[in-house]
């Protein structure tokens, strides 16, 4: 265990001398946190075979490097110059702006599309509240917070194509909500937030996930730190964030316990025994990996399953139908938890899925000594997607709430995060779109 621990300081710490950002070093340092809880911590406490620890090591070496390549590949693509003439200024007829620059001024110069995007994606949220039911009567109905009514949350009319055709749309309107929002007073954003979880709540029959509300708390505080104009606000929001992360933790243990039909009162908790029931709780998932290794052998869930998912993501199934891609048996913690359950799906048992983090997807696809070939999409993805936000103009919002999603993906596994891909495929499709409905734009050089 502590050779592990030294490896991965050197490996962080080699992996943010290649980068200036202090933001982007920020982004590595907490990914690389987050895969040691939720993949580590958990084999030394579990007692497990201690070879999954060199599993463990391959996959953090290996995510490290893609961190590196997929910052590269970003700036390969997104930010070529413009070749210099002969005395040293752009040469005529050549681009003189680079590619994210471009996008920055298309954003500019269409502000009122984003504007008008922002507000359909609003327009369609709100309509989820009245239609196919009308949610706003669980206003009255108070809190219900057992597990089983989160099990409902999923609206029936997401089944059918008219309601998967209203998912799609808001999957590609939600980053440009994002980046209107950005622009906009901390007033509004906290409006914003306060209304997306009011629509979280409702359409989930009074019902709302531990995630969702420490994400909007913490996204909050990113969010503000980020707008910070001096050391005196800067400060501020260091004891707001820590503050508001010892209230999370809190939550968390509050909703498990009413979940659990145990009665506690919110006052009662204890901060500090907060966060070692979190970490008892959450870093446990190593348990399961002899399970997942055993499943690798047997053939469970071959490679190619995976590779055909990850190609085809973008694709709306409800509108044609990929032959070898299932919603259900293409997902690896539902085959996972089907296997874990003794041949049932887990909703026929009242439970959610289990999870078994981003290294237990890879050990489950690929076996314990090649695990680390699935964190290669998983990492290289992380890394261009938060170079490519964290260049938009006006993408702070959207860069903070994909950051804190990306933290926790490494919970629930690799498929979550590379779900992400389709709010990236928005982005540029709907950018591409604008750039072409309209006369093409004349770029000059900045000064």
């Amino acid at each position: 265990m502590i050779i592990t621990v030294i490896l991965n300081i050197i490996v962080v710490w080699l992996t943010c001398r290649s980068e200036k950002d202090k933001i982007t070093r920020g982004a590595y340092i907490a990914f690389n946190i987050a895969f040691f809880c939720y993949s580590c911590i958990g084999i030394y406490t579990s007692e497990i075979d201690e070879s999954f620890y060199l599993s463990y090591i391959l996959s953090m070496i290996t995510m490290n490097l893609c961190f590196v390549l997929g910052k590269r590949a970003y700036r390969a693509i997104f930010e070529k110059k413009a070749a210099p003439a002969a005395n040293g200024e752009a040469a005529p007829g050549v681009e003189s702006l680079g590619r994210i620059d471009r996008i920055n001024d298309t954003l500019t110069q269409k502000a009122s599309i984003i504007r008008a995007l922002a507000i359909v994606y609003i327009l369609i949220r709100a309509s989820e509240l009245v239609y196919p039911e009308f949610n706003l009567k669980y206003l009255l109905t108070g809190p219900n917070l057992l597990y089983e009514n989160l099990l409902e949350t999923t609206s029936a009319s997401y089944h059918t194509i008219f309601g998967h055709m209203l998912s799609t749309v808001k999957t590609l309107l939600l980053p440009f909500a994002y980046m209107y929002i950005s622009t906009k007073s901390n007033k509004i954003v906290l409006c914003y937030f306060g209304f997306d979880l009011l629509c979280v709540y409702l359409a989930g029959h009074a019902s709302i996930g531990r995630l969702a509300i420490i994400q909007v708390l913490i996204v909050m505080c990113l969010f503000f730190y980020a707008r910070s104009k001096n050391d005196a606000e800067r400060m501020r929001n260091r004891v707001l964030f820590i503050a508001v992360g010892l209230l999370s933790f809190m939550i968390y243990v509050f909703l498990q316990n009413v979940r659990s039909g145990n009665v506690i009162s919110f006052s009662s908790i204890n901060p500090i025994e907060a966060v070692k029931s979190f970490a008892k709780s959450e870093f446990f998932y190593p348990r399961n990996y002899p399970l997942a290794q055993e499943l690798y052998e047997r053939g469970a869930y071959q490679p190619s399953t995976f590779w055909l998912w990850l190609i085809t993501l973008p694709i709306p199934k409800a509108f044609l139908t990929i032959p070898g891609v299932d919603e259900t048996t293409s997902a690896i913690y539902r085959v996972f938890s089907y296997h874990y359950f003794g041949g049932h799906w887990y909703y026929e048992q009242g439970v959610g899925g289990m999870l078994i983090s981003v290294l237990g997807d890879g050990i489950m696809v690929y076996g314990k000594y090649l695990s680390f070939i699935l964190m290669i999409p998983f990492a290289f993805f992380l890394s261009f997607y938060l170079a490519f936000l964290r260049r938009i103009k006006y993408g702070k919002l959207l860069y903070y709430t994909t950051f804190f999603q990306f933290v926790v993906s490494f919970r629930p596994g690799v498929q979550y995060a590379l779900t992400k891909i389709n709010s990236f495929v928005a982005i540029l499709l709907i950018l591409f779109i604008i750039r072409r409905i309209q006369p093409r734009f004349q770029y000059v050089m900045k000064e």
